[in-house]
């Protein structure tokens, strides 16, 4: 451990492992499986997979960038299962959307899972279990998260009562990591 639990907050990938491992464990099947079966057939993202030794991503997409030597070189075809249950799914912006209204408004979890995914502590005012809970320069409060995976970022925000949202995809050559605030400000304020 590298701290005491509830005295600090530290984001880590390998907390989603460990759930993958504990889904595999718990229901002898593999995460994928489950999360096929349990989140992306009911909600009809027929767009969104998990590869497991595929390089390729199905058509159209765009292309993913790194920067290497002070140039972006193209990171496209690469296997994302290196990620493990923290992130070895593809998908696109519009079955991303889906997938944030569903599960921050409803239609995936119950009402009290809900509140739990989006329960922050004293530790941690602004994640809770699995999700960011954001609050912008208007007064509106955001739900939503990020991922980060060789050349890629993706976002999914959605206000409180879903009737609005925004998600991107964005390439990371030149740059580093986006900075969404003033855009969320611009689509939620």
């Amino acid at each position: 451990m590298r701290f005491e639990p509830g005295t600090r907050y530290e984001y880590s990938n390998t907390n989603y492992v460990v759930v993958g491992m504990v889904i595999e464990r718990v229901t002898g099947r593999s995460w994928r499986d489950e999360v096929t079966r349990r989140v992306l057939r009911p909600l009809g993202l027929r767009d969104t997979g998990t590869p497991v030794d595929r390089p390729h991503l199905p058509g159209p997409h765009a292309s993913a960038y790194e920067e290497l030597d002070g140039s972006p070189f193209d990171v496209t075809r690469f296997n994302p299962s290196v990620g493990g249950a923290a992130g070895s799914m593809t998908s696109t912006t519009a079955d991303l959307e889906r997938f944030a209204r569903k599960l921050f408004t409803g239609g995936l979890l119950k009402p009290a899972e809900r509140a739990e995914l989006t329960r922050t502590t004293a530790v941690s005012t602004y994640y809770g279990l699995g999700a960011v809970v954001l609050p912008l320069s208007c007064g509106t409060t955001v739900l939503g998260h990020d991922g980060y995976l060789l050349g890629w970022l993706t976002e999914m925000w959605v206000d409180q009562d879903g009737s609005r949202s925004l998600t991107l995809s964005a390439n990371m050559a030149r740059g580093g990591l986006l900075s969404v605030g003033p855009l969320l400000d611009e689509v939620f304020c």
